[in-house]
């Protein structure tokens, strides 16, 4: 069911699924839109002031979202194009139905957006699929990569996903390391040299001979790894 809310001037649409639950919750969709799952016997009315109170945040995880896909206004996909994922290309495949989908299957990346729906939707679909795909993925190499170079005596600090128009990772002064969500199109070997590349930083924050030392006796074929990344992304 679609509902809307009022924020101000704003009008907030969401959907609406009532379920054996005991309160109500609010979530925003990286693709941008808004669920909410209230208990079976809510007010409908009640929920809209519910989720209207809550118009300040909604409309800030959209924000947020949006800077973090760098969703392109208007974009289109069309079915045949070439999407890459762990180093790997997949044929996209768009069709209609009932309700938005997607998924990846061996064939390629499935996605069913509905008969009227905006012209841009299977873009977004896509660049939150990629988005949610981005944060598993780098989280878990991340963590992967912090149990290596533990032996190097180094410490694992923490990763955030932040898009970076230049950069694929960086490494904060405070221990941070950021990565750029667009590595998820890099194959696993690229996507662990730039995260063991910004790990080093935590011991060595510079580009000197000691830095690459270190990089090269905890990953002896870091050079490959990085001539293979700007290649296939470039």
């Amino acid at each position: 069911m679609i509902c809307e809310a009022q924020y101000g001037s704003r009008t907030i649409q969401f959907r609406l699924e009532r379920r054996k639950v005991k309160s109500l919750a609010i979530r925003v969709h990286p693709a941008g839109f808004v669920e909410v799952v209230a208990p079976l016997k809510a007010d409908t009315d009640e929920i809209r002031r519910r989720v209207g109170r809550k118009g300040r945040w909604v409309l800030k995880q959209q924000r947020q979202f949006a800077e973090i896909l760098g969703l392109p206004t208007g974009r289109r996909h069309k079915s045949g194009e070439s999407i890459r994922y762990l180093g790997r290309q997949y044929r996209l495949r768009i069709r209609q139905g009932e309700q938005a989908s997607i998924k990846l299957t061996r064939s390629g990346l499935e996605v069913v957006i509905a008969l009227h729906a905006r012209a841009d939707k299977a873009a977004r679909l896509v660049a939150a699929w990629m988005a949610d795909r981005a944060r598993e993925k780098l989280t878990e190499r991340f963590q992967r990569c912090t149990k290596l170079v533990d032996g190097f005596g180094i410490k694992g600090g923490q990763c955030s996903i932040r898009r970076m128009p230049r950069r694929w990772g960086s490494c904060t002064k405070q221990g941070r390391v950021l990565l750029n969500p667009t590595l998820v199109a890099a194959s696993v070997d690229c996507i662990d040299y730039v995260i063991i590349h910004e790990l080093c930083h935590l011991r060595c924050h510079h580009h000197r001979p000691e830095f690459y030392k270190l990089l090269s006796q905890i990953l002896p074929d870091w050079k490959r790894r990085k001539a293979r990344l700007e290649t296939s992304l470039a």
